[in-house]
């Protein structure tokens, strides 16, 4: 992500999106959970490309995504 938004990476012109993992902080949780409290930090990998052919993105050692989307 820093190589492209340096301005070096030829396919890295704007707009452009920028890996497919994020992270938040949960604000609150529902009844039932145990697994997450309020205050913590939640890494999210984005698992619905899987739906899309990115089965890779369900292993854990998911460094090279082979199919990607044209946007």
């Amino acid at each position: 992500d820093a190589y492209t938004l340096s301005g070096s990476d030829p396919e890295g012109a704007f707009p452009v999106i920028l890996g497919h993992e994020g992270a938040g902080l949960v604000e609150s949780v529902g009844e039932g959970v145990t697994k997450f409290k309020a205050g913590d930090i939640n890494p999210e990998k984005f698992g619905k490309a899987a739906e899309f052919g990115a089965t890779e993105c369900l292993n854990p050692k998911d460094e090279f995504v082979t199919h990607t989307l044209p946007f």
